[in-house]
């Protein structure tokens, strides 16, 4: 699970920073099913809520310079 303020790769759209965790109300989610909160750093896509158990969409944490393979 991602933490609140942590940046990470969303599917397709990009970076995202992770602006919260919850369950929406005008979801009509159960109330146990949380969702993230996204913001898109750099793609005009507006607020982005999916949920924390999505198998649909990939989405992954940010690497460093010192995890990548040169």
């Amino acid at each position: 699970m991602f933490n609140i303020g942590e940046y990470v790769v969303y599917g397709n759209v990009g970076v995202c920073e992770v602006e919260e965790i919850c369950t929406p109300e005008f979801m009509e989610a159960s109330e146990d099913k949380l969702y993230y909160v996204l913001k898109a750093l750099y793609a005009n896509s507006g607020t982005i809520y999916t949920p924390v158990e999505n198998p649909k969409v990939t989405m992954r944490a940010i690497i460093g310079k010192e995890d990548v393979d040169t």
